[in-house]
Formats: structure tokens, sequence, C-alpha cells
């Protein structure tokens, strides 16, 4: 039989009372693949490349590299070619998301990047950050965090905007992690 994740109060009414010791070995397994926690992480590791900014102050998801992304041996998350995380596992998670930024904006004015972490292609406003390039091609390095709920087949991304213009920010380089937490 699988191991099979369970939340904690499926887990509690599980292993409530073992006086007639009921507890079987795949109770205990299944305790286990519970408190192993989701993850999936991602990052850059090919030839950076734009985001295309059709639009002023317009939200789009950010454009990786043309190959090359790295994981990090996901655990109930997979990993797509854009760097979306999406949690394949069950039951619905509780997810603490990181990201680390490196960008830069060729040769153009000074811009005002704004970062938001999405869930199902939805930005999550509590994540975002805002990065100002300089007008040079210095790289600029910015950080955010969320946490949001996820359920099987939720799928996590990251979106920028230019608040300034439509000059195309680089992702020189990135890290995008998701880790669940036993709930």
């Amino acid at each position: 039989m699988a191991d099979t994740a369970r939340t904690k109060t499926a887990l509690a009414t599980l292993l409530a009372d073992n006086v007639a010791g009921g507890i079987s070995p795949q109770d205990l397994r299944d305790l286990m693949e519970s408190v192993h926690p989701s993850y999936g992480g991602v990052y850059q590791g090919g030839t950076p490349a734009a985001t295309t900014i059709a639009a002023a102050d317009t939200y789009y998801v950010t454009n990786w590299n043309t190959g090359g992304l790295q994981t990090n041996t996901p655990h109930r998350f997979t990993v797509a070619t854009s760097g979306r995380l999406t949690y394949t596992g069950e039951p619905s998670i509780h997810s603490h998301i990181a990201c680390t930024i490196s960008v830069s904006v060729a040769l153009a004015a000074a811009q005002i990047l704004h970062f938001k972490l999405a869930k199902n292609g939805t930005v999550i406003d509590s994540t975002e950050t805002i990065c100002t390039t300089d007008g040079t091609t210095n790289i600029q390095s910015t950080a955010l965090h969320g946490d949001v709920m996820l359920a099987t087949d939720d799928y996590l991304e990251l979106f920028v905007r230019n608040e300034t213009g439509t000059n195309d920010p680089t992702l020189e380089r990135c890290y995008f992690f998701a880790l669940g937490m036993f709930m």
C-alpha cells in the first residue's frame, strides 16, 4: 500500500488511543509521510532572457531564461520549464514562498519594477516588492516572501511590472522556493 500524507487532524484521530494495539506499521509510515515537508525550488542556470513588457504598469509572468533551469529535487511539487512550481501532493498545505531576484534593464533610464508572487495566475498583493534600476546596465537585487494555501494542482509563478515604461527587465539570476508546513 502506498504511504499517504494525512492532515494533522486525521492523524490525531487515527493515533488517538492505542490501548487495543490498533496502530499498524502502515499508520506509522503514513505519519512519517505526513510530516515530511512538501517543497519545490528552481533557480536559473542558463542564459538570462528579458520579460517583454507590452504595456506599462501591467503585470506579466517573468521569462526566466532560454534554458538551463535547475531544480532541487522537489517533494510533492513539479517544476515547469517556465519556472512554475506546481503542488502535486495531498492534502492541502500552507506554503511559505521565498524568491531572490537579480534584475537589469538594458540601458534605460531608471525604471521602477514591481515583483509579486502569483497563485494560479492571480498575483498575491501581500508579496509585492519594488526594485529601482539605476539607468545603467548595473544589476539590482531584491527578495520577496509570502505564504498561501495550496491544494493539489495549484501553481506558483513570479510576475513583474514596469511602473515607469515598457523597457523589458531581465532576470539575471533568480531562486524561487516553496515549503509546505504540516498542519
